[in-house]
C-alpha cells in the first residue's frame, strides 16, 4: 500500500530482474494499493497483514506540529506488529518526523548524494550515491555526531550494510517505479488518466 501511484509495469519488470517471484506472480491479482493522500492517515494505517510505504511522512506526523497527528495514528504505528505491518517512510531529513515515532523505529536507511543539474529533468539528478543501513541507537549515534560521520571507518562499524558508488542499473530501475519529483497532493488527478 502506498502515497504515491506506482508504474505497474516497471514494478513487474523489477520484480522479475530481481527474483521477486512470489510479488511478480501476485501483482496480477490487485495486492498493490494506492491510497489518496487525502484520506484519513489513521484508516491508512489500520490495514493489517500489510506492507505501507509512505512518501513525504513529515507531512503526516511533523516535529513542530505533533498535535496534527491523532491519537489513532499514534496506536497505529506503536501496534504495527502486533497488526503484522512494516510501515516504510520516506522524509527529508530526520528531525521532520515527530521523536516519538522515531523512536519506535527499527532500521534506518539514511541517503544521501552527489547531484548535478539535468535540463531534461529541469531538477537535479542523482549522480553518485552514499547510503548506509543502521540500527536506530547506532543511527542516533552516528548522526549527532558531524566528526564521526566523515570518520568512514567509523560508519563502517556503526553501520549494517553499506552502498556506495555510481548508480547502478538497479537504481535506475527502482527510480522507474514512481515520479519521485510528482507532488503527492496531484496524485488523485493522475489516478483517473492511468490505469491501476
Amino acid at each position: 500500500m502506498t502515497n504515491f501511484l506506482i508504474n505497474q509495469h516497471a514494478l513487474a519488470y523489477y520484480c522479475k530482474v530481481n527474483n521477486y517471484r512470489w510479488l511478480f506472480d501476485n501483482l496480477g491479482k490487485g495486492i498493490v494499493y494506492y491510497i489518496s493522500t487525502n484520506k484519513n492517515f489513521a484508516q491508512l494505517l489500520q490495514i493489517p497483514n500489510s506492507v505501507i510505504a509512505i512518501d513525504e511522512f513529515g507531512l503526516y506526523a511533523p516535529s513542530s506540529q505533533h498535535w496534527t497527528l491523532p491519537p489513532e495514528a499514534y496506536n497505529a504505528i506503536a501496534n504495527n506488529r502486533k497488526n503484522l505491518q512494516h510501515i516504510i517512510y520516506a522524509a527529508q531529513y530526520p528531525s521532520q518526523i515527530h521523536s516519538s515515532i522515531n523512536q519506535i523505529l527499527t532500521d534506518v536507511i539514511y541517503c544521501e548524494g552527489k547531484t548535478v543539474w539535468d535540463s531534461k529533468l529541469r531538477n537535479e539528478r542523482l549522480i553518485f550515491k552514499d547510503t548506509h543501513a543502521f540500527d536506530f541507537a547506532q543511527f542516533e549515534v552516528w548522526f549527532r555526531d558531524p566528526k564521526l560521520r566523515k570518520n568512514p571507518i567509523k560508519v563502517m562499524v556503526l553501520g549494517k550494510k553499506h552502498w556506495k558508488g555510481p548508480l547502478s542499473a538497479m537504481d535506475n530501475l527502482s527510480f522507474m517505479l514512481y515520479d519521485s519529483f510528482s507532488l503527492l497532493e496531484r496524485q488523485d488527478d493522475r489516478m483517473s488518466f492511468e490505469s491501476f
